[in-house]
Formats: structure tokens, C-alpha cells, sequence
């Protein structure tokens, strides 16, 4: 079974920089700490009372929490999401199209076109100061613009840096990838890096710890105890790519850290704990959970 998930852009993600609004509903507010902790199957238990009750957001994050579970929940999702849809939530309009999961669950995504409505949802949203739309916007509305190629990517760099401003530090994660364009971290010439970790700089200070590990990369630039120091603050957060990486560099002896196979035991002991590779892919389903793995791709 092959389902959609976050593109690799996006870890493409330990902290949900969507907008948790302040519920007032205890089983809302519990059922978005289990979706910080990809625990979809708990998620589900918490945010069905709320659904059913007509909570637009619930019903969504329902119809998420459904479709990472398995092939059989996953087909129930898209009822919710198009509950949600009718209620005007625009992240359950974007769930409903053509480049997610509709063909494979089977979902409702012929029944009405919501392209337009929820860019004009979002482009409100953004206006008073939601930078995960505003993220949003910088795939699905570019305009003219978006038709040629060097001035799309200037436009959709300017417009992810408001976002990341706005507060959605993911955003640093897709500038950091336009700017490297095609080359690797470690390949790419020595000017796009310097440019690159700017914006990962910002997001690690903001507390982002996928930033901070990406950082890891750059000890030639800010140098070994920076790179050290933001690995480490990243393993506070819980972030299950910094034991891996620490695990790595201590059993090889590599990026400033002498070989110690105690210590690369004792991390791969940790990133087993926090479900390693497991982890990360389900911390980057949660990150992109909102907006869909295909919302990083460029749209004209």
C-alpha cells in the first residue's frame, strides 16, 4: 500500500506551527498532543465527540487522524474532510483535490471545485497575520508570476520569508530547499549555503528543531560547537533525528566528535525509544498534516 506522505522537503519536521487556536474543549486540546506525537490512533478517539458535535476542525483533524492509520480508516476520511470543507475550513478543501489521496481512497473530491474558495479563505487568513497560509499562498498564488521560472522563485522565496516572519518556521526548511536548488547540503556552491542557513538560522532560534539538525551540516561555516549546540537542543526537543545524527558522528568520529561507541550506542539507544526512522517520518506527516505533502510543490 502506497500512500501520499510529506515530500522529503519537508524533513519536510517536532513542533506544529499551525494555529492552535484556544478550545475550549479538553478533548480537542488533548487530541492535538497526540497528533504532536503522531498517536493517530488516540487522536481519533478525542477528536470524534468534537466532530460529531460540528466542530469544523475536529471533523479535519478526524479525517487526518483516519487517513495515517490505515488503508480502511483512510477511506472514511474524506467524509469528514468534506464535512469540514462545507463548515469553510480550507485545509479540508485542499484534501479534497486531485493531487492528494482522493484517487486512492476514494474520497469526495468530485463533488465541488474549492481551488478558489479556499485560496480567498486563506488570502483573509493571511491578512491578519496567519503565517501557515500565507505559506500556503506562496504555491497557489503567485499569479503571472508563477509562469517564469527565475521570477517565480524570487517571488515564492519573498513570500515563504513573510511566512517564516509570520511565524511558521517551516517555511525556512522550503527556502532552505529552493535556494540549494538541485544540489546537495554538501555539494552545493559555497555562496547558496551561506545564503541557505541564514533561514535555518532564524527558524532554530525561533525553536524549530528540524532547523537545528539540518544545521548540522554547516560546522565549515558556523563551525563545530555552534552545529553541537543546536544538535543537542534539538535532542531537548525530543526531535528523533538528533539521536541518529549524534549516534552517527559518534560511531564514525566525524563533524567535531571523537569515536566513542558508548556514546553512539547510548544515542541509538534513545532514537530506538522515540521510534526512529518510524518517528521522523511521522513527525513530518504531522508537520505537513494541515496542508498536505503536495502543498510544497510549486502551483501556477
Amino acid at each position: 500500500m502506497t500512500v501520499k506522505t510529506p515530500s522529503i522537503e519537508l524533513s519536510l519536521a517536532i513542533l506544529i506551527n499551525v494555529a492552535f487556536s484556544s478550545y475550549s474543549h479538553a478533548s480537542f486540546e488533548q487530541g492535538m498532543k497526540y497528533v504532536q506525537q503522531a498517536r493517530w490512533d488516540d487522536a481519533e478517539q478525542q477528536f470524534r465527540a468534537e466532530a460529531e458535535a460540528g466542530n469544523a476542525d475536529a471533523m479535519y483533524w478526524l479525517g487526518r487522524s483516519l487517513e495515517f492509520q490505515d488503508f480502511q480508516k483512510g477511506l472514511t476520511a474524506g467524509e469528514w474532510f468534506y464535512k469540514s470543507a462545507e463548515l469553510g475550513n480550507p485545509w479540508a478543501m485542499y484534501s479534497l483535490q486531485d493531487n492528494t489521496n482522493c484517487d486512492f481512497f476514494g474520497w469526495p473530491c468530485d463533488r465541488k471545485d474549492w481551488k478558489e474558495i479556499q485560496i480567498e479563505i486563506w488570502r483573509d487568513m493571511a491578512a491578519k497575520g496567519d503565517g501557515l497560509a500565507e505559506y500556503a499562498l506562496a504555491s497557489y498564488d503567485l499569479g503571472w508570476k508563477g509562469y517564469i521560472p527565475f521570477v517565480r522563485k524570487k517571488k515564492r522565496i519573498r513570500r515563504l520569508t513573510k511566512a517564516l516572519d509570520m511565524g511558521y518556521n517551516y517555511s525556512a526548511m522550503t527556502i532552505y530547499g529552493i535556494i540549494l536548488g538541485n544540489y546537495g547540503y554538501d555539494t552545493a556552491p559555497q555562496y547558496l549555503r551561506k545564503e541557505s542557513i541564514n533561514y535555518l538560522l532564524i527558524a532554530a532560534k525561533n525553536g524549530y528543531a528540524p532547523a537545528m539538525t539540518a544545521l548540522s551540516g554547516y560546522s565549515d561555516i558556523i563551525g563545530h560547537k555552534e552545529t553541537k549546540k543546536w544538535l543537542y537542543k534539538s535532542l531537548d526537543l525530543g526531535y528523533p533525528d538528533s539521536p541518529y545524527l549524534l549516534s552517527h558522528y559518534y560511531n564514525d568520529g566525524t563533524d567535531g566528535f571523537k569515536q566513542n561507541s558508548e556514546q553512539a550506542y547510548y544515542y541509538a539507544k534513545i532514537n530506538v525509544g522515540l521510534g526512529g526512522e518510524d518517528a521522523s517520518r511521522s513527525y513530518s506527516a504531522v508537520q505537513d498534516g494541515r496542508i498536505g505533502g503536495d502543498l510544497t510543490i510549486e502551483k501556477k
